[in-house]
């Protein structure tokens, strides 16, 4: 088999696991905790992503472009120190922004959402290390043995003790430092001057300012459920959100390794409508599963408190197919050297979904949500083709 189609198919195969375990994970931890504390959790969820996001300065891609295109390892603690600077700044300004916008936050809940968020910052960095040397089958094992090992640990936490949100969260911390631990076997971190390594900030910066936008645009909807219809919405709609993004990871194998491919200058146009292809495919695939019993098996096993899961799932399935051609675009343009399109996309996607979910969700709620939501990416994709057509004649002229 061809190393980079053995590539593709490690890398389906562990985000295919990952993806079934932690869907499984996440609704254990629904089922076990209830709406209204599965709510304060999504929270704590969702503000270690929003720290993770924000800490990155754009330095896990570009890791993975530096070190696909030939880059040398005098990099890797150049990159730790910075990754250590983003964090901890980011970790001031939201924690401290939520603090004020919400006083009824527990210290306790902000101080598992750090931790939470240096967790998942760091492990972001190393993965991206780990993929730009090409190290997918080791990636891929990583994946696959931190699955299995959550899943099991939710399993046997909530079957044994009692479970709480505190509980769950510090399972999600361990689990978020393993693969950190793992992938760092792999590096050499020698400290190295210059200090300033002007490539790898210039990229990262570009991909950081689309990282952050299209990271509010896959959470502004969960911002505006929070404000409007409170923590047991929000934990409710996290469910489905959740699910949408798992199932978004059986597509992303082969974009994956195209990234690699395409940023050495190997890539064809073939490849890329092969790329689109696939993507497609899988999406309609997957929202036909949405759509036939899976919403309602799923409210079965949660329980009647979860009962709006089988009106926003079948509506959120139609962003599937839009959202993985996107993701096919979105990964070329980073790859080519040209980040700077995907943020022009993430920020017409960010204002049209603003509007939109500011307009539905008071009146529709969560269903309201979902159709905005599916409209924010019916505009990224519109944008992305624009881009790529006029990409393609401005080569053609050159």
């Amino acid at each position: 088999m061809p190393s980079k189609l053995k590539a593709v198919v490690a890398l389906f195969l562990s985000r295919a696991l990952f993806a079934v375990s932690s869907a499984a994970t996440t609704l254990l931890i629904a089922r076990t905790l209830g709406a209204d504390q599965n709510g304060i959790y999504a929270s704590i969820v969702l503000i270690a992503n929003m720290i993770a996001v924000l800490a990155s300065f754009g330095l896990p891609v570009a890791a993975t472009y530096t070190l696909a295109k030939g880059g040398s390892d005098d990099t890797n603690f150049l990159l730790l120190c910075y990754q250590f600077f983003g964090y901890f700044i980011s970790a001031i300004l939201v924690l401290g922004a939520v603090k004020l916008l919400n006083e009824d936050f527990a210290l306790t809940t902000l101080a598992l959402a750090g931790g939470l968020g240096f967790a998942r910052t760091m492990n972001a960095l190393f993965q991206g290390m780990a993929l730009g040397k090409d190290q997918f089958i080791y990636a891929s094992k990583v994946l696959g043995f931190v699955a299995c090992s959550s899943l099991v640990s939710v399993f046997l936490y909530g079957y044994y003790w009692t479970p709480t949100v505190s509980g769950f969260s510090l399972i999600s911390i361990f689990y978020a430092v393993v693969p950190s631990l793992l992938f760092l076997r792999l590096f050499h971190l020698e400290p190295k001057i210059p200090w300033v390594h002007r490539p790898l900030l210039s990229y990262g910066l570009k991909s950081y300012a689309n990282n952050v936008i299209a990271f509010l645009v896959y959470r502004i909807d969960l911002l505006v459920i929070g404000y409007f219809l409170g923590t047991k919405a929000l934990g409710i709609y996290s469910i489905a959100i959740s699910i949408i993004e798992m199932l978004m990871l059986l597509t992303s194998s082969a974009m994956t390794v195209y990234f690699n491919w395409a940023a050495a200058g190997k890539s064809k146009k073939s490849s890329l409508t092969a790329l689109v292809a696939l993507a497609l495919t899988q999406g309609v695939a997957l929202c036909i599963l949405l759509y036939s019993w899976f919403s309602e098996s799923l409210v079965a096993f949660l329980g009647a408190e979860y009962a709006q899961l089988s009106e926003v799932l079948p509506v959120l399935a139609l962003s599937l197919v839009v959202a993985n051609i996107t993701k096919v675009l979105a990964t070329h343009y980073s790859a080519i050297g040209r980040p700077s399109l995907n943020t022009i996309a993430s920020l017409a996607m960010l204002s049209s979904s603003i509007i939109v979910s500011v307009s539905l969700v008071p009146e529709y709620g969560l269903v309201g949500a979902a159709y905005a939501s599916v409209f924010a990416y019916l505009v990224n994709l519109t944008v992305k083709a624009i881009q790529y057509r006029r990409l393609g004649k401005w080569e053609s002229s050159n």
